[in-house]
């Protein structure tokens, strides 16, 4: 068989291959192959661009945490409640704070710690109250806030041999719970109430002039407000941005140890946007 007959069988045993199932098949395996290839470095490139990627935590805080959990799941996180406070005033079961803060990049599976506050206060009992009689009324005060988150107010003052200004009567709710001979124990008290209390005093209806200076101007206001007191002129040393946020560095009249002021009488205040150089 000569040379150019063999090329020719050749070129046509090539063609009818082509036609062939054989060569389908082929050619369909081929393809799958590559479709699948395809896909299986899709998904690999996809977990491994996903793989520590950082979201943008939204603010949760002010939300019912029922809202929050589903939120938190449907971004892939891990919600976790580390304690629950009563806020008076504040419904319960809403977030209060949150734990990284809103606007922090996180990643993916990581826990959010939040804060919660509680539907029903915290119980204090009465018999806390037992060793107030005889003490000053501003240092309770702020003993009682600050251990049991108790609000005290001055009821009115009574004449008493002893220094002014300490408790003689204690008052929740309009029942007498404490003075020199009752102690009333096993009465519940709900965290953020307020006790009404009656103070000594030389004479009737007077207190100690309270000292207000190095104060910052809300706690002037509410020790004014407490002691049965009011505010009178506010006088500015010097420019002010925000009231609030400034303190007293002068009243009138001015504090002395053992001077009193009738119930009623104003205070006037003088007020700068920093403390004064003799305040701690």
């Amino acid at each position: 068989m000569s040379q150019k007959l063999k090329e020719s069988f050749q070129i046509v045993d090539i063609f009818a291959f082509f036609k062939s199932r054989l060569f389908r098949y082929t050619l369909l395996r081929l393809l799958l192959f590559i479709l699948v290839l395809w896909l299986v470095i899709s998904l690999a490139l996809k977990i491994y661009t996903n793989h520590g990627q950082k979201l943008k935590l939204s603010n949760y805080t002010n939300l019912p945490v029922k809202k929050v959990e589903q939120l938190v799941y449907a971004h892939g996180f891990e919600l976790v409640i580390t304690d629950s406070v009563h806020m008076p005033g504040r419904p319960g079961g809403m977030v209060t704070s949150q734990v990284p803060p809103a606007n922090s990049y996180v990643k993916r599976g990581r826990k959010i710690y939040v804060t919660v506050s509680r539907f029903n206060a915290d119980i204090i009992e009465s018999d806390v109250l037992f060793s107030s009689y005889g003490k000053k009324f501003e240092h309770k005060r702020t003993e009682l806030f600050n251990l049991f988150g108790l609000k005290s107010k001055l009821r009115s003052a009574e004449y008493d041999p002893g220094p002014p200004g300490h408790i003689l009567k204690i008052y929740y709710r309009d029942q007498l719970i404490v003075d020199k001979n009752i102690q009333t124990s096993g009465i519940k008290i709900s965290k953020g109430d307020t006790l009404e209390m009656i103070v000594s005093s030389l004479t009737g209806g007077s207190l100690e002039i309270p000292d207000l200076r190095c104060k910052d101007y809300s706690e002037a206001l509410f020790l004014l407000d407490a002691a049965g007191l009011k505010l009178g002129e506010i006088s500015m040393n010097g420019e002010i941005a925000n009231t609030d946020s400034s303190f007293v560095v002068d009243q009138y009249p001015a504090f002395k140890s053992g001077a009193l002021i009738q119930m009623g009488e104003k205070i006037d205040l003088t007020i700068s946007a920093t403390k004064g150089d003799d305040c701690d």
